[in-house]
């Protein structure tokens, strides 16, 4: 089973960021539901994010301390993972006082009711030699003030160097049927062979994965709840059009493996990744969770792994994963 800072985990995450994120608030009563369901289930590794909400942008955090202060029996169980390192600007900064004021931020508004297991800069600060950034969280790890270190959309090289610092507990990027750059840039190969788990995020590609969008309306529906869409390349309704082809194929593909698309989407990654990838997908009721853990228990074969990759050869995804301005600031 995979581990991360040598606690076991998976085969599937959990994303918390769709209860508090910017245009929503998931009442705590759904939201605790929810949690519940995915520590009796396994879905043991959690991800936020100091900014993973509007007023306060820490409500994800506050949503989190008032989870272990009625539950403190689950804090022990679950591997948190939180995100931080942005400025007001949601820019990176990996310098010594913004990386310091970051963590101290988000222990805070946690209120001692959860360890902070893994920290990780939301983006590298190509500005700040890794080196530096990682010699300052190596001083909270050393102090027992937080668990592990992190790495999210990070280069190959990047990863080298910040290894050799302090061992990475896990590297978090953003892989899916529809974005696989990490294969062609040597960081998934770099992961597997320091032995880093990889947090692969959108592993649904932001619900363009799920089967339930088929038309300009279905499109229109994720943008108007998730404005921030708008800006990004596979959300406009011209480049998905171009796009619809491959979700039909890979749709009707799943449908012969006895799965849905959302399900063959996230074996896709468990049957790649080896044991080294656990799929991070974001659910905001018990009934999602339920059915991203399915996926586990549905695993694909070689066979059916090359057929997907003959689909995705194909039918090549158009667009940008953000957007032409964001595509330089990842995997620095």
């Amino acid at each position: 089973m995979l581990a991360i800072n040598g606690f076991p985990v998976g085969p599937i995450g959990f994303g918390l960021m769709g209860f508090t994120w910017r245009y929503q608030q998931i009442p705590d009563e759904q939201a605790f539901e929810a949690m519940d369901y995915a520590v009796e289930h396994g879905a043991t590794f959690w991800n936020s994010g100091e900014f993973y909400g509007l007023d306060p942008p820490t409500a994800n955090l506050d949503l989190l301390a008032r989870y272990f202060e009625k539950r403190p029996e689950n804090a022990n169980k679950v591997v948190l993972s939180v995100k931080g390192g942005m400025d007001e600007t949601m820019s990176p900064r990996g310098d010594e006082e913004s990386v310091c004021k970051s963590v101290r931020n988000v222990l805070t508004h946690l209120r001692g009711t959860k360890k902070l297991d893994l920290f990780e800069c939301a983006r590298v600060d190509p500005n700040v030699p890794i080196e530096d950034t990682m010699k300052t969280l190596k001083k909270f790890v050393d102090a027992g003030e937080i668990g592990s270190v992190g790495l999210s959309e990070a280069s190959a090289e990047t990863i080298r160097r910040a290894h050799a610092v302090l061992p990475i507990a896990a590297v978090e990027a953003e892989y899916s049927m529809w974005s696989r750059e990490i294969e062609e840039n040597g960081v998934l190969s770099t992961c597997k062979s320091l032995n880093i788990p990889i947090a692969a995020y959108s592993p649904l590609a932001r619900g363009l994965l799920t089967g339930a969008v088929k038309t300009k309306d279905d499109l229109e529906k994720i943008v108007s709840s998730l404005p921030f869409y708008e800006h990004f390349d596979r959300f406009q309704p011209e480049i998905f059009e171009k796009n619809l082809a491959c979700v039909e194929a890979l749709e009707a593909q799943a449908k012969s493996y006895n799965q849905t698309l959302s399900e063959m989407a996230l074996s896709f990654l468990i049957t790649v990744g080896e044991g080294n990838i656990i799929p991070i997908p974001g659910a905001t009721n018990a009934q999602r969770i339920e059915q991203n853990l399915k996926a586990a228990s549905k695993p694909l074969s070689a066979t059916q792994v090359k057929e997907i990759y003959a689909t995705l050869d194909k039918l090549p995804i158009v667009g940008h994963r953000y957007n032409q301005h964001f595509e330089p600031t990842l995997s620095v």
